[in-house]
């Protein structure tokens, strides 16, 4: 399957098959619509989960109907909002000193949005065959921008405008994009978030508008699959792994020895299979990433842990294994590691053993930033990987995400880190270390470090 529609309610559903008709086809891409069981993200999440696990789509749509913002005064009733920024304002810490708000935060795919931005009002408005309530004769536009989503249907435009107060881009609020963009991340599925303003979220909210918003949604996604966004499936429904025959390798130059290589993996750390430990970059306090956060800690947890059969994590067995072995240590020094076991990615992946490095510390004010020695996360990975009797390392690029890393600086300082260490111990066991280029410029950095050195030499 090419693309899966995603509605939350019977009359999103009914407006999305309407307008995509029942043949299952959009010009060259193969469309499913289905609806989810109700109302929030929680729901929205396991049923989306399992949506894709069973169809196993490039993309995912979430279509239907939204709260207006109150301070975005362009929109009107059947406007149309494509999320570039989809926000769960939900989440949060409460300690002594109060309740700390700890938002959820995804963004849709680069390609489905770039579609959705150059859609005109020609492509869809003109097609929406439900009449508009009150008889009123103007064209819907389209706004791009921040929705956020919570598990309460909000009737309150005082109380909306506080929740967007901290994202001033906000044009409305909706109760199951984070759910489908948590599945949809979590599974490699490309994700857009479209809808349309049904109410403006006030004392005010009715249900006049359901109908024509939900058409006018659907309409508009309509047209952005007709720009022809995803590339071609048709050969191959499946994402492809990496192959440990085409990753590039690299050997210690004389008068260095050791048998172990260097070498450049590319794309997403879920796609690789043969390295038997990963290394999870995490921040000084070891508090690993929530599961839904496009994170290397987020992956591993996610993936790691005990899912039921419609994904839902019932055991944090990584994050929980961590904590305990953590425990009254935190924080613990820029650049300590500490060995867990694999979890559910031993049979998933076949790692046999996850290293977490404190890659990353928090500053009041500033939020995380890399350590200053990143090479002592390699080096000391690397003692550990050596104790456990492992012969293979896969590294991502640490403290460049969440960290604000420079990739170029850090590939660097990771590189001279490994050669240092290899070229200590000609005799170690290990026989790989892996450094995973996620975007292609970070695929190209690496590539370029190792291809320059003066230390190493093709293998």
């Amino acid at each position: 399957m090419d693309v899966v529609v995603l509605t939350a309610l019977p009359v999103e559903h009914r407006a999305v098959l309407r307008v995509l008709g029942l043949g299952g086809r959009v010009g060259r891409y193969r469309v499913a619509a289905r609806c989810l069981a109700g109302m929030g993200n929680a729901g929205a999440a396991a049923g989306a989960q399992q949506v894709i696990d069973t169809l196993r789509p490039a993309a995912v749509l979430l279509v239907g109907i939204a709260g207006g913002a109150p301070r975005a005064p362009a929109l009107q009733l059947g406007d149309v909002l494509v999320a570039d920024t989809i926000v769960g304002y939900e989440p949060g810490r409460r300690d002594l000193t109060g309740l700390h708000q700890r938002p959820d935060v995804h963004r849709p795919s680069f390609a489905l949005l770039a579609a959705a931005q150059e859609v005109e009002p020609d492509e869809w408005a003109p097609f929406i065959r439900t009449v508009r309530p009150a008889g009123t004769g103007t064209q819907p536009r389209a706004h791009v921008g921040t929705i956020l989503s919570g598990e309460k249907v909000i009737v309150d435009a005082a109380a909306l405008a506080e929740l967007s107060s901290a994202w001033p881009k906000t044009i409305g609020v909706e109760m199951e994009g984070l759910g489908v963009a948590t599945a949809s991340y979590r599974s490699d599925a490309a994700f857009l978030l479209v809808k349309a303003v049904s109410d403006k979220a006030d004392a005010a909210k009715d249900d006049a508008w359901h109908e024509y918003a939900a058409e006018a949604a659907a309409q508009f996604a309509l047209a952005v699959l007709r720009r022809r966004p995803l590339p071609d499936r048709s050969n191959d429904d499946q994402p492809m792994e990496a192959d440990p025959e085409e990753v590039r390798m690299f050997a210690l130059a004389p008068p260095r020895r050791s048998a172990c290589r260097l070498g450049v993996v590319a794309g997403d750390i879920r796609r690789v299979r043969f390295a038997d430990a990963w290394v999870s970059s995490e921040n000084t306090d070891m508090e690993m990433s929530r599961a839904a956060e496009f994170t290397i800690s987020g992956i591993v947890r996610y993936w790691g842990a005990r899912r039921d059969g419609s994904g839902r994590v019932v055991e944090d067995t990584i994050a929980r294994e961590l904590a305990a072995q953590v425990e009254s240590r935190r924080p613990v020094m820029p650049g300590a590691a500490f060995v867990t076991g694999p979890g559910a990615l031993a049979e998933s992946h076949n790692v046999r053993a996850l290293i977490h490095v404190a890659s990353v510390q928090g500053e009041p004010g500033a939020g995380f930033r890399q350590v200053r020695d990143v090479g002592a996360c390699v080096t000391n990975a690397l003692a550990l990987a050596e104790g456990l009797g492992l012969e293979s390392v896969l590294f991502p690029l640490l403290g460049v995400a969440s960290g604000h890393g420079d990739v170029t600086a850090t590939v660097a300082a990771m590189t001279i880190a490994t050669i240092d260490h290899l070229a200590a111990r000609p005799s170690t066991v290990l026989r790989a270390v892996y450094f995973l280029g996620y975007t292609r410029s970070e695929q190209a950095v690496v590539t370029e470090c190792l291809t320059d050195s003066v230390f190493l030499q093709p293998a």
